[in-house]
């Protein structure tokens, strides 16, 4: 129950970069709500640690998804999403970045979901049929999107992402997820020329 709910609010961010691909907000304003969540995110993060009524709360509410890490004082899993949001943007052109962004929402929530469900090969913490699993939906979504990033360079970005999310770096793949895939995408395109 508690990775459906992790992997609730994970898909929810999916808002940030459709409303940056759809509503077309200047790449500074996106940076900017990204970073207010950031702030605010952190102030939870601290309030979670430190705070008599925020460690109460937390407690009651959200303690049950968090992972051992995360419990022991780590960030959560949702700080990072908004780290590794604002990062990519601010490195990326902007489809590049939201295509990077989706496979981490959908690729890595589809991998955990997929390989808790069927666990196969298993990877440290990780499955070879979650990352297959995860590569599924990164590659309908290359395909729905292939107007904004041809389809071929965004096949690439999704195979480096999922490599990514099944092996065992210590890095959060919140943040390692959307920079290698859009490194890889960035690179295939000619965005480096």
């Amino acid at each position: 129950m508690s990775e459906y709910a992790r992997k609730g609010i994970h898909l929810s961010s999916s808002f940030i970069p459709l409303f940056y691909l759809w509503a077309s907000p200047t790449k500074e304003f996106i940076l900017g709500f990204i970073g207010s969540l950031i702030l605010f995110s952190l102030l939870l993060e601290y309030g979670r640690k430190n705070i008599t009524w925020g460690i109460s709360i937390f407690n009651t509410y959200f303690n049950f998804m968090l992972r051992k890490h995360e419990s022991k004082g780590a960030l959560t899993g949702a700080s990072w999403v908004l780290i590794g949001m604002f990062i990519t943007i601010f490195i990326f052109q902007k489809y590049i970045a939201v295509l990077s962004i989706l496979f981490m929402v959908f690729g890595d929530t589809f991998a955990a979901l997929i390989g808790k469900s069927i666990p196969m090969g298993q990877i440290g913490q990780k499955t070879l049929s979650g990352s297959f699993g995860g590569l599924v939906v990164i590659l309908a979504i290359s395909f729905l999107l292939r107007d904004y990033v041809p389809f071929i360079p965004a096949v690439g970005g999704g195979i480096v992402a999922m490599i990514v999310e099944v092996l065992p770096i210590q890095l959060d793949d919140n943040l390692t997820i959307p920079l290698s895939s859009g490194l890889m995408m960035t690179f295939l395109t000619g965005g480096f020329a």
